[in-house]
């Protein structure tokens, strides 16, 4: 589900909705599980892409958000145990800069850190490449200002996969762990 300014996720997520219920026997699935056949809500969200105002990042993130927790609520019930993995959100330095860049990592991660409607957040991407300046890392290999706000963020890099891995296992059935 990728999100931006003009596209909030929440028509999109509807209609999967509605498709699954009316085409896929979701319905039943959730009267003999009791839920519908998904575990969370993946979601890639891009907002405010040339600014660097910490208000219009969160308030961009927040929209979005807000509009597709609309549709899960609607169809899952408010006190649904679904949540958001935000499986990308990010900035290029070329059009926020280098600075720029850091202080949307710090920015964004801070605040849906705080939000318990998110599960996982994942940057994209940990590398730039030729062309394209998204990742915490140049193409060198030597670290942007976005790493340093990564790390405050998230923690030190060796705990990045712990946290990964802590979280899928969470979630994983006993017979599932061991394909990590």
């Amino acid at each position: 589900l990728f999100t931006h300014d003009d596209d909030d996720g929440a028509a999109y997520l509807s209609s999967t909705y509605d498709h699954g219920r009316t085409a896929l026997a979701w319905d039943w699935t959730r009267s003999e599980t009791g839920s519908f056949p998904l575990d969370g809500i993946g979601a890639h969200l891009y907002v405010v892409p040339g600014t660097v105002d910490p208000p219009a990042v969160r308030d961009g993130m927040d929209a979005n958000l807000a509009a597709m927790w609309d549709v899960v609520t609607a169809n899952e019930g408010a006190g649904t145990a679904k949540r958001f993995w935000l499986s990308e959100i990010g900035w290029t330095d070329a059009a926020v800069g280098e600075d720029g860049q850091a202080a949307n990592v710090t920015t964004a991660l801070a605040h849906l850190k705080g939000d318990a409607r998110v599960r996982l957040v994942t940057w994209f991407c940990v590398a730039d490449w030729p062309g394209e300046a998204w990742g915490v890392l140049r193409t060198d290999g030597s670290k942007k200002p976005a790493y340093a706000a990564f790390q405050a963020q998230a923690g030190p890099p060796a705990a990045w996969r712990a946290v990964l891995l802590v979280l899928r296992q969470v979630r994983l059935p006993p017979q599932g762990r061991r394909h990590l």
